[in-house]
């Protein structure tokens, strides 16, 4: 009984470090707001850009970061319902190609991921 309890401690021990590693190295999960409808340029801290452009909204571009790390996420969101009517563009960063054709993508839906590979190709989840 007592090898038992000493396998089940280590057992335990062992998964809570190994999930404590883990958690470390995934990307940071940070979000913002944006309220402007100027051009902006992501950073490589930015994981989650909600775009709430409600005050003269114009048409925008937004430029993907060029230092990302590969596996980098990053997520567009929408917050009130007018990218179909007042367009945003997403653009790789210079040298880089989305989806290994474009530089430049125009968002159609409300939520827009975009992933770096490294070798300056992003996928893009619509």
């Amino acid at each position: 009984m007592r090898m038992n309890l000493k396998l089940l401690a280590a057992w335990v021990v062992a998964t809570i470090v190994s999930s404590a590693i883990g958690a470390s190295a995934e990307q940071p999960r940070s979000a913002r707001i944006v309220t402007s409808s100027e051009d902006l340029q992501i950073t490589k801290a930015d994981h989650t850009i909600g775009l709430k452009r409600e005050v003269n909204p114009h048409k925008t571009v937004l430029t993907l970061p060029p230092d990302a790390e590969p596996d980098q996420e990053f997520i567009i969101d929408d917050l009130v319902g007018n990218f179909r009517t007042i367009s945003v563009t997403v653009r790789a960063p210079g040298g880089h190609m989305i989806l290994n054709r474009r530089t430049l993508w125009v968002l159609d839906s409300n939520h827009v991921a975009f992933r770096y590979f490294g070798e300056k190709l992003w996928s893009v989840e619509p």
